[in-house]
């Protein structure tokens, strides 16, 4: 006689119901992807429109550094009602130019910055201003500046609006070569 053995593995019912499971576990996960996905990307939208602030400043800084070598006359103007400021220096790193002064020579430098159509722009020697920054990702909106003659100190401050919000970055710096 034989004997009866039961069947072994899953009914139907059990595989339905392990299916909808899994799915359920699927779509969950799929959807926290999704939604860190969109956190990852606006968070590198801001760190790019302050990178892009923080990298305007540090050009502007470096040129206010070097503001006065060579014995330029007048060597930082800022022209409040233009708002366009003005930095005059000898570049002394590029060769040939060590003991240059300033003047028209390939050594002298007029660089020119101003804000502009949601731009701070950037001149120089009269090459025409070009945009520091893409408008359509972070807009500048304001560009100030104060000399303190007495000090000899220059800070200026660039406003600016991203998709996630605004901000602003401050800088000061000493100009070492203003006689």
């Amino acid at each position: 006689m034989r004997k009866k053995t039961k069947n072994k593995g899953l009914s139907l019912v059990e595989l339905l119901v392990a299916t909808v499971i899994s799915l359920l576990i699927i779509a969950a996960g799929t959807t926290f992807w999704m939604q860190q996905n969109k956190v990852t990307a606006k968070v590198i939208k801001k760190t790019y429109a302050e990178s892009v602030i923080f990298q305007i400043a540090e050009i502007i800084s470096s040129d206010l550094r070097k503001a006065g070598y060579g014995n330029a006359t007048d060597p930082i103007v800022w022209d409040n009602s233009t708002k366009i400021l003005s930095i005059k220096y000898v570049d002394y790193e590029r060769s040939g130019c060590a003991n240059e002064t300033y003047g028209n020579n390939s050594c002298s430098f007029l660089i020119k910055y101003k804000q502009e159509n949601d731009s701070l722009k950037r001149e120089q020697n009269g090459s025409g201003f070009q945009a520091m920054n893409d408008p359509q990702v972070v807009k500048i909106t304001k560009f100030d500046v104060d000399i303190d003659i007495i000090n000899k100190t220059v800070e200026f401050k660039i406003e600016a609006t991203a998709e996630l919000g605004s901000f602003a970055i401050t800088n000061k710096v000493k100009c070492r070569n203003w006689k």
